[in-house]
């Protein structure tokens, strides 16, 4: 089994396309481009896949990644050929790597955060942003099947 990083941005409408959606989605994308995959051997086989740090609903992705294994080699332009000619409006694969770690190992991440205040000036904005990452706690209530917790931002 030949492990393989799939790189690929979702923007536009398929940014409203959630994780487990996206899931699905890319099976059947996979199944499509008929790529070699390699399948988990438990009692429901399905596509192995692992996406590194998938982001939230509503969330554009300019380079996330994806973690696949193929059985046969394959040369990179005929995946990214196969791949693209599957995929639906916003969603583009542009690159595919060997994976130099696990998918949870990530080195860094770089989001940007776009702001339109109905209320208050930038400069307000600035100055309470700051404030907030200077902070050493920030304490926010994360909700989850077992009830509501207090989690820490910082």
């Amino acid at each position: 089994m030949l492990p393989k990083r799939l790189w690929f941005s979702k923007e536009g409408p398929a940014k409203y396309i959630s994780h487990l959606d996206l899931n699905r989605y890319f099976a059947r994308v996979f199944r499509k481009a008929k790529l070699p995959l390699w399948y988990t051997e438990g009692f429901n086989p399905h596509p192995f896949m692992v996406f590194t740090l998938p982001l939230s609903l509503g969330m554009t992705g300019k380079r996330e990644s994806l973690d696949i294994r193929l059985t046969e080699e394959m040369e990179k332009e005929e995946i990214l050929r196969r791949l693209n000619a599957s995929l639906a409006a916003g969603m583009h694969f542009f690159d595919v790597t060997e994976p130099l770690k696990k998918a949870g190992d990530v080195a860094y991440a770089a989001y940007t955060v776009f702001y339109d205040p109905e209320e208050g000036t930038p400069e307000a904005l600035e100055k309470s942003a700051e404030a907030l990452c200077k902070a050493p706690q920030v304490i926010v209530e994360k909700r989850s099947k077992s009830g509501a917790k207090p989690f820490d931002l910082a």
